[in-house]
């Protein structure tokens, strides 16, 4: 059998590897292979996180955004074709970003957090979302997303800051108005677990175009090389010019020449440090504090305060003129003297012809004012 190959062969040879080609790996789209996926997966899982904290603060409940798995979708209606009940949530990334940035949540889930977020238990039988949901919802959005950008912007040293969110419904086979970067384009969608207490145990989708996703997996990517290039910088410098342990074989001759240099030397002596007390108030006053003099025209606002009381947002919203708020103070009980939003004395409340003024009874001592500085 000759070894040449006549130009049947070569024929042959490219389309069998054209075939191949063809029936290989396809989990990229458009460009997103499936390690970006796994990048973009991990970068979210970072900003999302971020992002659970601060609900779980703001619910105060326990939040969880966990276990992210990227999705392929041709388009964002193939998004809309496969979600029933639930609500797309836009944002727009600002900065060198400037992308669209969309969540699909379920409309349940949404209004258990606007139940919540009115002082509620999340335990509820109607799942509807008025106005008023819809504005407790996406303030508490609005919030948990802004910390999601910040992350980000930690990861990509650079500020990142969101609009606020837009909370549009899905409707199978109604079109909806979305940005115009997200339009017409592949879509990479990152599915998360979503759990809030033990009321919520759902999933969030998030949506980001092709480009965008790109966009952020090179952002990554080059905030990884350059820690790892500053790391080995800093490798390179203590194994060259930096300091060195005392002891190691290497540096023996330089032990030696160390010790012979400080041969006949004097001993050097070697006192503890000795700090002055922050705890006595007595040095504010005197000599040692003339430069207070220079900021005793200073203007400090005064305040008194009666009491304080914290209510839901659905409480607040509810007064109206004659309603009653119960404070934290008893009848009888001194108010507060505050300078500058600091506790400064206490005292009662007396009435000086038509206006009413304080009658100090007790000062809070100078060293309990430098502490609640």
């Amino acid at each position: 059998m000759s070894d040449d190959l006549n130009q049947s062969d070569i024929d042959k040879l490219l389309s069998g590897m054209q075939d191949e080609e063809e029936s290989g790996d396809d989990s990229s789209l458009q460009g997103v292979t499936s390690e970006d996926k796994d990048t973009l997966a991990e970068l979210c899982n970072i900003s999302m996180s971020s992002a659970a904290s601060t609900l779980a603060e703001i619910l105060s409940t326990k939040v969880e955004i966990v276990s992210p798995n990227p999705i392929e979708f041709n388009s964002i209606e193939e998004v809309f074709s496969t979600q029933e009940d639930s609500s797309l949530v836009i944002f727009k990334l600002l900065a060198d970003i400037n992308s669209s940035y969309l969540l699909v949540m379920k409309n349940t889930d949404l209004a258990i957090i606007a139940d919540i977020m009115m002082g509620g238990t999340g335990k509820i039988e109607s799942f509807e979302l008025g106005d008023l949901q819809l504005s407790a919802v996406g303030e508490a959005l609005n919030q948990m997303m802004s910390s999601s950008a910040v992350s980000l912007g930690s990861i990509f040293n650079q500020n990142i800051d969101i609009t606020q969110p837009e909370i549009k419904p899905i409707t199978p086979g109604v079109p909806i108005a979305v940005p115009a970067d997200i339009q017409d384009v592949a879509v990479v969608g990152v599915v998360f677990k979503f759990t809030v207490g033990n009321v919520i145990n759902s999933e969030i989708l998030q949506l980001l175009s092709v480009d965008t996703s790109k966009k952020l997996v090179k952002l990554f990517m080059g905030s990884v090389d350059s820690l790892l290039q500053g790391s080995d910088n800093q490798q390179q410098s203590a194994n060259t010019g930096g300091p060195r342990m005392f002891g190691s074989t290497s540096d023996n001759q330089e032990n030696q020449d160390f010790s012979s240099m400080n041969l006949g030397q004097q001993p050097v002596t070697v006192q503890p440090a000795r700090f002055s007390s922050f705890d006595s108030a007595s040095s504010m006053f005197g000599a040692e504090n003339q430069n207070l003099d220079l900021v005793l025209d200073v203007g400090l606002r005064l305040t008194v305060e009666l009491g304080r009381a914290e209510l839901p947002i659905k409480k607040v919203l509810e007064l109206t003129r004659g309603s009653v708020i119960e404070l934290d103070k008893i009848a009888g009980e001194p108010v507060d003297l505050l300078a500058n939003g600091k506790l400064i004395a206490k005292g009662e409340v007396v009435v000086i012809e038509d206006n009413f003024g304080l009658r100090i009874t007790s000062i809070v001592s100078p060293a309990d004012r430098i502490k609640n500085l």
